[in-house]
């Protein structure tokens, strides 16, 4: 966990992440130790068609908020174009 945290907090993915085209929903854990939400917040500024949103969980979003997330997801990928890129999506929780 230490060298993951470690490995977090020195790595750069801003090249790749900037060259990313597809559609993307990008989801952040208010409560994320793992990987801060300023760090999900920059890499949907770096990916032009993305889209975000964030839940009141930790990194483990799938096990911590997983109807809000499976529901994000559905509409997401049931048609990705119907959010504008560059949206933050507001969350179903508070």
């Amino acid at each position: 966990m230490r060298q993951q945290m470690e490995l977090n907090a020195r790595i750069d993915t801003t090249e790749e992440a900037g060259s990313i085209t597809a559609p993307t929903l990008i989801v952040a854990g208010r409560d994320d130790l793992m990987v801060p939400r300023h760090h999900s917040q920059e890499l949907f500024g770096l990916i032009e068609n993305s889209r975000y949103t964030e839940f009141q969980s930790g990194h483990m979003v799938v096990l911590e908020r997983p109807a809000e997330l499976i529901h994000a997801a559905e509409i997401f990928f049931d048609d990705p174009e119907a959010v504008p890129a560059g949206t933050e999506i507001p969350a179903t929780n508070s």
